[in-house]
């Protein structure tokens, strides 16, 4: 059976993340969007780990359903609102020195059960690591020796490296990471990583170009700081039966069979594509950066260097050639801000939030962007978006130094009309 995996998300209680991140709102956006097993998030806060003991119900072996009577009365589930599962996971936050430069990694782990975080969390306060402070804590601790401590609490525990080409936080970032998964890890904890997430600011292609990386699975998620950005990137993975074991099967399988194929941003989108500097309203790609010495041509302030650059400095191979391990994979814009195209109106209109709800009636949002055949409830115009956007017919103006960028579907004036 196929499922769609969203593991990397935040709560209430990260910082810069939503109030409206709880469990029970995560899985009614799950029914909406069609995500069938999300991440928790943020396990170590004290708060929220309460939630999670209290409001989930342990389903299938290490994943968990919402207990029903925290679901909202008109909570709905018959063949277009499946039910969602959770995967108890977290991202954690290591800032430390090696090789006399600062280093700060975003971790993410996905743990069997909520009796193994309560020991995580017991071995944390023993340590005096303040899990208070944020959703997403702060840990004075190498990623080396973070993830030889997780293998000896408990060793099903997954490592998963997150968004590992952003400038900040990330294992390879132009910032602060490494040249190579090996440097970060160690010879003998790098084997025990199964995966690793490529970014809403890369896609599989750029990732391609890394030979180190034929040895993991390339893995997508949304990293949601809010309920609509669920989904924005996913992994699709096939199950026999749905367990937290058949899961960490899936993304340790060394065939690559189990992970059917990646939904992905458009690269550009994500706000560290392109070198540049957001205070100039100034990017340009690799090539220009080497010309001006890294410089922003109009303050002289060093420019922050993008995914393309740390993935052209890095690469073995040139980009478009595929490594054997390659997967399939889908771009994808939201239905709202197709919708909203369509209209020529902002994604939040009232317009668009009608015909959003009314779609959403028939299917999830996640089905409807990837019908293979034209549904009856979706009007002649909304399908001919919907295909040009599976073909790239796209704008784009990418994003750089924190600035998201800006994806548009390419609207032919002629299907430019009333949805009805």
């Amino acid at each position: 059976m196929e499922f769609i995996l969203d593991y990397h998300l935040h709560s209430r209680f990260s910082r810069a993340c939503s109030p409206k991140l709880t469990l029970p709102n995560i899985a009614l956006a799950c029914n909406q969007k069609g995500i069938d097993i999300v991440g928790t998030a943020d396990f170590t806060h004290p708060v929220w780990c309460k939630e999670l003991i209290e409001q989930l119900i342990e389903t299938e072996p290490g994943l968990y359903q919402i207990k029903k009577s925290f679901l909202p009365k008109n909570y709905r589930e018959n063949e277009v609102f499946r039910p969602v599962r959770f995967v108890i996971s977290s991202e954690l936050s290591c800032i430390y020195k090696q090789g006399e430069k600062t280093r700060r990694l975003h971790l993410v782990f996905l743990i069997p059960s909520l009796e193994v975080v309560a020991k995580i969390n017991a071995e944390f306060d023993k340590r005096g690591w303040n899990r208070k402070s944020d959703g997403r804590p702060i840990l004075g601790i190498s990623g080396k020796d973070l993830w030889a401590l997780m293998l000896e609490i408990d060793p099903r525990i997954i490592l998963i490296p997150a968004h590992i080409w952003t400038p900040y936080f990330a294992v390879f970032g132009s910032k602060s990471g490494f040249d190579s998964l090996m440097e970060c890890f160690g010879e003998e904890l790098v084997k025990k990583i199964p995966a690793v997430e490529t970014g809403l600011s890369s896609d599989p292609p750029m990732n391609w170009q890394i030979k180190e990386l034929d040895n993991y699975r390339l893995v997508s998620a949304s990293d949601a700081h809010s309920l609509e950005a669920l989904g924005r990137e996913a992994t699709m993975v096939s199950l026999k039966n749905i367990s937290f074991n058949n899961l960490a099967d899936a993304l340790w399988d060394r065939n690559n069979s189990k992970i059917i194929s990646t939904l992905e941003f458009f690269p550009e989108e994500g706000r560290y594509h392109l070198d540049g500097c957001a205070d100039c309203k100034y990017s340009c790609e690799p090539r220009v950066s080497k010309q001006n010495n890294f410089k922003c041509p109009k303050c002289g302030r060093a420019l922050t260097l993008g995914t393309m650059f740390r993935v052209e400095q890095l690469a073995g191979r040139k980009g478009g050639e595929k490594p054997k391990s390659a997967k399939d994979f889908e771009y994808m814009i939201p239905l709202r801000e197709i919708i909203g195209a369509l209209y020529d109106v902002g994604k939040n209109s009232k317009k668009v939030a009608k015909i959003y709800e009314d779609l959403l009636q028939n299917a999830s949002e996640l089905d409807i962007l990837r019908a293979k055949t034209q549904p009856d409830f979706i009007p002649d115009n909304l399908w001919q978006a919907l295909l040009a956007v599976r073909a790239g017919a796209v704008e784009k103006r990418a994003g750089y130094d924190g600035l998201y960028g800006i994806i548009k579907p390419k609207i032919n004036k002629k299907i430019q009309t009333r949805i009805i």
